[in-house]
C-alpha cells in the first residue's frame, strides 16, 4: 500500500513539474505582449519560500528563487477553496502602487 502512495507521489510531482515547465515560456511572451509597465510572475506554490520560478518585468524588484507574496500565502492556505484575485490594488516595496491579479 505504501509503495502505491509513494508511487501516486511522484506521479503527481512529474505532473506538477511538466505544468511548470509548460508555463514557464508563457510568461516572457506575456510580459512582452503587455508591454514594460506589466511584471507577469510564475509562482510554484509547493515551494512557498521560494516560489517564483519565472517572471518578465520589474515593477516589484521581485526575482526569481524569491518568495511568495501575503497575498500568495492566503490564497495558498484557502486549498481548493482559492478563487482568483483580480484587479486590486497593492504598494509596492518601493511605495509605487499598481493594480494586481493573481490567478
Amino acid at each position: 500500500m505504501n509503495e502505491d502512495r509513494h508511487g501516486v507521489a511522484i506521479q503527481k510531482q512529474v505532473f506538477a513539474d511538466k505544468v511548470m515547465s509548460l508555463l514557464t515560456p508563457l510568461v516572457s511572451g506575456l510580459g512582452q505582449t503587455l508591454g514594460s509597465n506589466c511584471e507577469v510572475v510564475l509562482h510554484d506554490f509547493r515551494e512557498p519560500d521560494a516560489s517564483i520560478v519565472a517572471i518578465a518585468g520589474s515593477l516589484t524588484d521581485r526575482h526569481v528563487g524569491g518568495a511568495m507574496s501575503e497575498i500568495g500565502l492566503d490564497l495558498l492556505s484557502r486549498g481548493d477553496d482559492a478563487e482568483d484575485k483580480v484587479n486590486y490594488v497593492v504598494r509596492t516595496a518601493s511605495g509605487r502602487t499598481i493594480k494586481s491579479s493573481s490567478i
